[in-house]
């Protein structure tokens, strides 16, 4: 009886034994999750789940699992409609598991026609598994809109090139059509580089209706990021544009940071967010980033240890001021101290919008919160949650109460540190 009214099922660590089959035998599952398939006898049972199910079924997720080649084949087998060669999978996910990857498989993508969303992360799939994905993703028909390869090891994984095709950078646009309809692209932890950056960049444009970039944890340098600025300059204008952008810890510069923002700052219509946290961008980036800002382009803004110090504090102060649209600031271990807490306060105290702010390990000192509770005073926004862990006096700030009227249903706005943080001081401006 269970098994008839089920629609979505996780099964974390349960084996997939003779006894659950039976019990889901006659379900129409629509979503299912696996997590920790480890041997051929769970295959088996989760295969008899599919098969079972695989006229209903639309998300499949596979979770720190190890499959084999023979299993990885059963499992794509029992997803197959009945009399067909397609399947209707929209959402197909495999996360960190050590999947070999075969030929079935391979047709099993290309044969996609109704997939939406792919997640193939944390699998240790190196480039040429990548090249024989991307190979079967252009041979299918779908209206793919999200694709994720986040924290492989894909470096020069579209530079591969398929025994039987041509490089993928000569390929037609109509042997693309899986790029046209590509919403988010996450690329997030792959080792690329900025010679990969320079073939992603022809594909890129063959995506008209992208809106979300991740390219962080990519050793890109400030070359990469300028390979990328004519993508941005000839996209500013297009109704449909990006949103999202993420090159968080990509070892960019100042020279190359100020080129991005720069680049920007020419879109027509404001960005949802923007990561561009833990490089070291030093404080000579505030002018360029306050520029920015000024111009109102970001609604989250993650700028999370660049190193911007007192001095760069000192200089956002005054754009903080002009980011009306500002939802939520990342702003930690950037180690302003009193400078970072007036320009909080300017912000608290003018935005309307400003939701939740991020300043923990900044170097706040007794008097720093202090600016910050009387700036919450007067706010006018819907302040709901400022993190201030990690500073010195936060402790002290706890103990004394500074920040007690500051509730939001019944829970503390702001976060400070549960012990007495003691910290060594050191310059990161480079």
């Amino acid at each position: 009886m269970f098994g008839h009214y089920a629609r979505h099922l996780r099964l974390r660590n349960v084996l997939c034994v003779e006894e659950l089959c039976d019990l889901l035998r006659n379900s129409r599952l629509q979503g299912i999750l696996f997590q920790g398939i480890k041997s051929e006898k769970h295959i088996e049972g989760a295969c008899k789940i599919l098969n079972w199910n695989r006229e209903t079924l639309e998300a499949v997720e596979l979770l720190h699992c190890r499959i084999s080649s023979s299993g990885l084949s059963e499992i794509c087998a029992s997803l197959i409609r009945e009399g067909s060669s397609m399947h209707n999978i929209k959402y197909f996910s495999v996360m960190s598991s050590r999947v070999l990857i075969n030929d079935d498989f391979l047709q099993f993508l290309s044969s996609g026609r109704y997939l939406h969303s792919l997640k193939l992360c944390d699998n240790d799939f190196e480039p040429k598994t990548g090249g024989l994905i991307f190979n079967a993703l252009c041979q299918c028909d779908s209206d793919l809109s999200v694709l994720e390869l986040c924290d492989n090891k894909l470096f020069g994984w579209l530079s591969w090139q398929p025994e039987t095709s041509s490089h993928f950078s000569s390929l037609p646009p109509n042997e693309l059509h899986f790029l046209r309809s590509l919403i988010t692209l996450n690329l997030r932890g792959n080792f690329l580089e900025s010679k990969d950056v320079e073939i992603l960049k022809m594909f890129l444009q063959c995506m008209p209706q992208l809106q979300n970039l991740d390219l962080s944890d990519n050793p890109i340098g400030d070359s990469g990021v300028r390979t990328l600025i004519p993508y941005f300059q000839e996209i500013c204008e297009r109704d449909i544009q990006l949103v999202d952008v993420k090159i968080a810890n990509c070892n960019i510069s100042f020279a190359g940071a100020s080129s991005l923002f720069d680049s920007l700052s020419t879109f027509k219509r404001p960005m949802h967010s923007l990561a561009i946290a833990h490089n070291g961008l030093g404080s000579s980036i505030a002018t360029s980033l306050a520029n920015f800002l000024k111009k109102g382009h970001v609604e989250r803004l993650d700028i999370g240890g660049i190193g911007l110090g007192p001095t760069g504090c000192d200089q956002l102060q005054e754009a903080i001021s002009y980011s009306q649209d500002l939802v939520y600031l990342n702003m930690r271990k950037n180690h302003g101290g009193l400078a970072a807490a007036t320009m909080l306060s300017k912000l608290i105290s003018h935005s309307n919008k400003i939701s939740v702010i991020d300043a923990s390990y900044n170097f706040l000192c007794l008097e720093s919160l202090k600016l910050i509770a009387t700036a919450l005073k007067q706010s006018k926004g819907q302040i709901k949650c400022v993190d201030l862990r990690g500073n010195p006096d936060g402790f002290h700030a706890k103990k004394v109460g500074i920040f007690d009227e500051f509730h939001l249903d019944g829970k503390p706005i702001v976060i400070l540190p549960s012990s007495v943080i003691v910290h060594n001081v050191r310059d990161d401006d480079p």
